[in-house]
């Protein structure tokens, strides 16, 4: 998952995200790679490569073309089977466990800059702190 955001006056950051998904922790936070990088490169250039064989990853629909990632399944619920339905809905509650660990990131004030005023080295370094910070909370308040 990527995480985008405004830095200085007119260009954008990312961060790929990954959350282990049976205990819901950080478990790589690479970055920051410049917004116009598509989502799905920075995957195939970081994770990918440090992945096994066998593994994969559950990812965004915007990333169906890269291997190793499990995707939801295209086209509206009444073109799906049963079957694809139920594997969609197994994704999407998957994806919530997910925007939960997003939300607990974006209570630090880091993410909340429209601008900042520092080095995007400061903010990588500050950004991994945060990640630490928040696999921390996990062990006082699980998801």
């Amino acid at each position: 998952m990527a995480w985008e955001f405004h830095v200085g006056t007119e260009s954008y950051i990312k961060y790929q995200i990954v959350i282990s998904i049976g205990v819901p922790r950080i478990i790589s936070l690479d970055g920051p790679y410049k917004g116009p990088a598509q989502d799905g490169s920075i995957m195939v250039e970081t994770l990918a490569p440090r992945m096994g064989e066998n593994e994969t990853a559950l990812a965004d629909k915007q990333y169906r073309f890269v291997e190793h990632a499990i995707t939801p399944l295209s086209g509206h619920r009444y073109e799906l089977t049963e079957a694809e339905n139920s594997f969609n809905a197994d994704v999407y509650s998957i994806r919530q466990s997910v925007e939960r660990v997003n939300s607990r990131l974006e209570n630090f004030s880091l993410l909340k800059f429209h601008s900042w005023p520092y080095s995007v080295q400061f903010h990588a370094l500050c950004m991994q702190a945060i990640g630490k910070l928040v696999n921390l909370s996990f062990i006082i308040k699980p998801l």
